[in-house]
């Protein structure tokens, strides 16, 4: 496709966001859309704010996310992961610009050990968190077909702040922590956000038809063998303790095992290769910061 100048990314500032803003930073106009710049459940301001900006691509990595947040509020987790994306397909119709909406695995119900969930795979959402997204996979593209609806797993990268799963616990390992309890039976596709942002420009630089796409670095793991692998990297004395996930309730029911796999693209670079740059990365990050 003819080269892209300028989008918007709402989420600009949470991981996602942070990556896409590194991989489209060379020959690429992307501005992150704050929340106190527009009310994004106001499909009306949002045509205003796309008329005035132009853009050539939207990205919506926005989402209300964690299983307990949703189920505590599954109303704003409905106007924020189903509405909201809907409002922008139809914006998109409307304006002319392509969508790029992220969703995720876990729409899907576990698999068997050692298989994936393909763009085939039939979801069964099992929590409020989950609803919300499979909304937002089914409305878009009955909407427009200018969009396309990419599927991630559990993200690890450059973050604005230590929220995220992985980031959280290098960070206590870093402060001290002699021992982090893992969950040793979830099971995902652990992914760099930065190869999956780099990705996302290949896809629209090479014209790839739009539509679901799975997203993912490539191999599985478990919580618990993701945090091992990143500690023993880093060189950090922290002990790593497997544990039943049943030892952190939830509200809501949560899948298990969810890899994601693709029948349409090459999967990314092998998930353990992607962490080793991800730790060099976060420990001079962290020398930096000193």
């Amino acid at each position: 496709m003819d080269a892209i100048q300028n989008g918007l990314i709402f989420g600009g500032t949470g991981k996602l966001g942070t990556a896409l803003s590194h991989a489209f930073a060379d020959g690429w106009n992307l501005r992150a859309v704050g929340g106190k710049e527009v009310d994004v459940t106001d499909k009306a301001a949002l045509r205003e704010l796309m008329a005035a900006a132009r853009p050539r691509v939207v990205f919506n990595a926005k989402v209300i996310g964690g299983v307990d947040a949703c189920e505590q509020a599954p109303g704003l987790a409905y106007r924020i992961n189903t509405r909201f994306p809907a409002h922008l397909a139809e914006l998109s119709e409307e304006l002319g610009f392509t969508l790029v909406h992220f969703s995720t695995d876990a729409v899907f119900p576990d698999c068997a050990p050692g298989r994936a969930h393909t763009e085939s795979s039939v979801p069964a959402p099992l929590n409020a968190y989950a609803l919300s997204k499979y909304g937002a996979d089914c409305l878009i593209p009955a909407i427009t077909p200018r969009a396309y609806v990419l599927r991630l797993s559990v993200q690890f990268g450059e973050r604005p702040a230590a929220t995220q799963f992985l980031e959280r616990m290098l960070e206590q390992a870093l402060e001290g922590a002699p021992v982090l309890r893992v969950a040793s039976d979830v099971v995902c596709s652990p992914s760099y956000s930065l190869d999956v942002a780099q990705r996302v420009r290949g896809i629209l630089e090479e014209g790839l038809p739009c539509g679901l796409y799975h997203l993912a670095n490539a191999g599985q793991a478990s919580l618990f063998e993701l945090v091992f692998a990143a500690v023993e990297m880093l060189g950090l004395s922290t002990r790593v303790e497997p544990v039943p996930s049943a030892t952190f309730p939830a509200q809501g029911r949560r899948s298990r095992i969810t890899p994601l796999a693709s029948e349409k693209i090459p999967a990314l670079r092998p998930w353990r290769e992607a962490l080793a740059d991800f730790c060099q990365t976060f420990k001079a990050a962290r020398a930096g910061a000193r």
